[in-house]
């Protein structure tokens, strides 16, 4: 991240290691804030990458298992009364089907707090963009 050269004193008042800590933090923040936009840090292999994961992580979560539950559900419920409405799908394999369509054509949604959180994770970012010198 990039080193912000601040006094501790502000009005000549001192502040303790926290606060000042918290004000470095802050500015990080609206250093990464003011510089990149969503575009920036998916146009960076690095950032790029680790926003992928944590969209596939969330996606995993919020969707993957909610949608095979309800699925099989379905499923069972089909083959338990003969219904002929999934009698193709031998393997309860439609719930992939139907969440490699969901993940297919919604669209993707990053968070970028990760790196709000973590602004350490931004300087593969940062280095690539030529703002700063390592």
């Amino acid at each position: 991240m990039p080193s912000i050269k601040k006094s501790k004193s502000f009005h000549d008042e001192y502040i303790s290691d926290e606060e000042y800590d918290t004000f470095i933090e802050q500015e990080e923040i609206e250093f990464l804030k003011n510089n990149f936009t969503l575009e920036d840090y998916l146009s960076c292999t690095k950032t790029s990458d680790l926003l992928e994961e944590k969209r596939e992580e969330k996606f995993e979560k919020d969707l993957v298992e909610p949608v095979c539950n309800l699925y099989g559900d379905i499923w069972h419920e089909c083959r338990e009364h003969n219904y002929p409405l999934l009698c193709l799908d031998k393997d309860c394999e439609g719930a992939f089907i139907i969440l490699n369509l969901i993940e297919k054509y919604c669209e993707k949604e990053y968070d970028l707090d990760i790196f709000y959180k973590n602004t350490h994770l931004a300087k593969p970012l940062i280095i690539e963009s030529g703002i700063l010198d390592e």
